[in-house]
């Protein structure tokens, strides 16, 4: 099984296009916050027809309305602020912020803990879990205000690797 990950679009429709055009092969979808707007959760309910699990960031804009959205895809699922599930063989745990992550992936019941909020792509291990950070779809870096090549991630439950995938400009 092959999961497709991503965090920190705001707003930014350029990338997320390319995203929904040209994105891997995948049989989930796991976003790690900061949608912003409705209009993104319709696009990724409307794009993609595997299972999509969604947690919270600090800029997800009005949440009732994407809770809302969200509703009209039965595959679409808005988490809160933290995800914990199983696809294939491996426990996944999701949520926002890196300070919440490390410690998490230290207790060694997840295999796989993901966090975005910081835009940078990393991946570690961290005792038995990888603690993994997509990067960000909208590109930008806001530690030194430039712009870096957004950037997804594939981890395949398989093989318990990962993938980061530029989307360019």
């Amino acid at each position: 099984m092959k999961l497709l990950i991503f965090s920190d679009i705001h707003d930014h429709m350029q990338h997320l296009q390319i995203l929904l055009d040209n994105h891997p092969a995948c049989d989930g979808l796991i976003g790690c916050g900061d949608y912003c707007s409705p209009f993104v959760i319709r696009l990724l309910g409307s794009k993609f027809s595997c299972p999509i699990h969604l947690v919270w960031g600090n800029n997800d804009g009005d949440r009732a309305l994407q809770v809302k959205v969200a509703s009209h895809f039965p595959h679409l699922h808005l988490e809160g602020e933290s995800y914990e599930g199983m696809f294939a063989s491996r426990r996944i745990f999701v949520n926002h912020y890196p300070q919440i992550a490390r410690p998490v992936a230290a207790s060694g019941h997840y295999d796989l803990v993901l966090y975005g909020h910081d835009h940078r792509r990393h991946e570690e291990h961290v005792g038995y879990s990888t603690l993994l950070n997509p990067g960000s779809v909208m590109g930008y870096q806001p530690a030194d205000h430039t712009y870096h090549t957004p950037t997804v991630a594939v981890y395949d439950t398989d093989s318990g690797k990962s993938i980061f995938y530029p989307l360019g400009e």
